[in-house]
């Protein structure tokens, strides 16, 4: 049975039932070898193997016994789908050394950390991912970040092909954490030119979660966390025609340096920045999820927007960041946190824009501790989410319109292996998981 659960407290009470028939003498108590035959109560016409302990008011046709990893019904064809092996020189350790994008015309992008090298490289597949044209080195010897808080993206418009990293500059204390990307024509015959950097003030050394966007008119938006010897933590973006000045984001708390940010094109062109944001609430940290947009026409970005309805009370550094998705004119976010007790992974949902969103709900409530999420929305309305549980991932699909999840589906590779860090990826009527086998390090999508 699967119960969506909104932010609000629900007492379940439960009551013991006992059932048997016994003699008591001198203390003694002794069992009735057949307690229903000098019962003078029991009902003739009840099932005497039915289970006494089963909830009578329940769903007669629900099987209590059911596993909440497979189909019930047999009919969740996405279960079905294919593994495709991406690349099988990735490097194997590590966290989120890897990004997919499927742009508008349904071609496939993707940059991975190569393991002879340790640089990045990219490559192009425009049959889904069946095939992939030769890899073309990103990199040039770049100290690329490869942690769970700062990854590689890679992002197209089937113009134009970037992949943007942060650049560790200098090591030590002060180390210098720099955003840094590297640009392509698109298409299967990639090459890359020089790197590109922002002009950004020398004091704020450390720039987290730099990521690039497109507006619709094409133009390149960046994004990055800035956090100084200062401790100024603060958000910045720079637009390419401003010649890539740094500008500061107007917000009226300070974003979480160490939880992941994420910048969102969405389908009317704006774009929307998520972050954590953290603020001192006596002497409890609070951490909540927050968005600024930046409508289509506009140079600034403004709604800051809280997309929950608690406030998460933490006094440590979580890495915990926000994911959106948009399509069939909705936009979704999904974030983790430890509000309602163990860790639990919340969905929102946005119908304007961005401008106000629904009460989250639990992605899934039969599950123990589970984070780390990311989500994404096909052409025809219906979300994808994957998230860690425990030591192993999950796959989850919920159809358009539906209320709850599908059962989730454990994330095992061809090779019979659990996989790490998916991220799930749709657009042009694909959609596809992109993910690494743990022991050998081999990178794979599942297209639902």
């Amino acid at each position: 049975m699967r119960i969506t659960h909104y932010r609000s407290v629900l007492f379940i009470a439960s009551g013991l039932l006992f059932a048997g028939a016994c003699n008591t003498e001198g203390g003694e108590v002794t069992v009735d070898d057949d307690p229903t035959a000098d019962d003078p109560t029991d009902d003739p016409t009840e099932d005497p193997t039915d289970d006494p302990t089963d909830d009578p008011t329940g769903d007669p046709t629900e099987d209590p016994t059911e596993d909440p990893t497979e189909d019930p019904t047999g009919t969740e064809t996405w279960r079905d789908g294919e593994w495709l092996l991406v690349a099988s020189d990735a490097i194997p350790f590590g966290q989120d050394t890897y990004d997919l994008t499927i742009t508008e015309s349904g071609d496939y992008y993707v940059v991975y950390g190569r393991d002879v090298d340790q640089e990045l490289w990219a490559m192009q597949s425009s049959d889904g991912g069946v095939t992939w044209g030769a890899a073309t080195q990103v990199t040039n010897g770049e100290t690329w970040s490869h942690t769970l808080r700062d990854k590689p993206y890679i992002i197209s418009n089937d113009t134009d092909v970037h992949v943007i990293f942060q650049d560790q500059q200098a090591q030590g204390f002060p180390s210098v954490l720099w955003p840094r990307w590297y640009s392509s024509s698109a298409g299967a015959n990639l090459s890359f030119g020089g790197p590109n950097e922002a002009p950004i003030n020398p004091a704020n050394n450390w720039n987290h979660f730099p990521q690039l966007g497109f507006r619709a008119d094409g133009e390149l938006w960046l994004t990055w966390i800035s956090f100084g010897l200062s401790f100024n933590k603060e958000g910045y973006f720079a637009r390419e025609s401003n010649g890539f000045q740094p500008e500061l984001l107007t917000a009226t708390q300070t974003p979480c340096d160490c939880c992941q940010a994420h910048l969102l094109t969405t389908e009317s062109g704006d774009l929307m920045y998520a972050w954590r944001s953290e603020w001192l609430d006596n002497t409890v940290m609070k951490r909540d999820p927050v968005v600024f947009i930046a409508r289509d026409g506009d140079d600034f970005f403004s709604d800051e927007v809280k997309m929950s309805t608690t406030s998460w009370a933490i006094n440590a550094c979580p890495q915990e960041g926000v994911r959106m998705a948009a399509g069939a004119g909705k936009v979704y976010s999904v974030w983790a946190d430890t509000t309602a007790g163990p860790w639990t992974t919340w969905l929102a949902e946005s119908s304007d824009n961005g401008a106000t969103w629904l009460p989250e709900v639990e992605v899934d409530d039969t599950m123990g501790d589970n984070k780390s999420p990311n989500v994404a929305v096909d052409d025809s309305g219906d979300v994808w989410v994957v998230l860690e549980e425990g030591t192993q991932y999950n796959l989850l699909h919920r159809g358009a319109g539906d209320v709850d999840f599908d059962n989730r589906m454990r994330l095992l590779d061809p090779d019979g292996s659990d996989v790490r860090d998916p991220i799930v990826v749709s657009n042009a009527g694909e959609t596809a998981v992109i993910t690494q086998d743990i022991t050998t390090g081999r990178l794979w999508l599942y297209k639902p």
